[in-house]
């Protein structure tokens, strides 16, 4: 993986990013970017951080290591922010009950989204302010019986 850092820098510059935020902007857009190159195992591992170290973690760091040397990034700090997004994608696909991951899609529903029906949304909302909903959802939950097979 290469970097084009003319472009990077020409990208702050264009879009009059002021100095005192372009550090934490470069950060945050390195490990975003750089995390969702990276693939998801197609079946659930043992210990999916310890597949990212093994996988991907000496990869990212030879990549910063490059971009560190013409332009003064936080390393440990992007490399922390690479894992941590990867393991959350990691958990959307193969770890789906996991809390981060319901939060997260709860969130999701209560702004709206183009991939969810809109009264899911609004009854989303509607019963959000007092926790009824959540209650009402760990009972449905609790009282879910896999099917034969399944």
């Amino acid at each position: 993986m290469n970097v084009k850092l003319f472009s990077l820098t020409s990208t702050m510059e264009s879009l009059n990013v002021p100095l005192d935020e372009r550090a934490q902007l470069l950060t945050t857009a390195l490990a975003r970017a750089l995390s969702y190159r990276l693939a998801i195992p197609a079946a659930p591992v043992a210990d999916p951080k310890l597949y990212y170290y093994d996988t991907y973690k000496a990869q990212i760091e030879s990549v910063l290591a490059k971009i560190n040397e013409r332009m003064v990034i936080d390393i440990d700090t992007i490399t922390a922010q690479v894992g941590g997004i990867w393991l959350f994608r990691y958990r959307l696909a193969h770890d789906q009950n996991n809390m981060g991951v319901r939060e997260y899609c709860d969130s999701l529903l209560k702004v709206g989204s183009k991939e969810f029906p809109g009264a899911v949304s609004e009854g989303m909302i509607r019963q959000s302010h007092d926790g009824l909903m959540d209650r009402v959802a760990r009972a449905v939950d609790a009282s879910l019986v896999p099917a034969e097979g399944v």
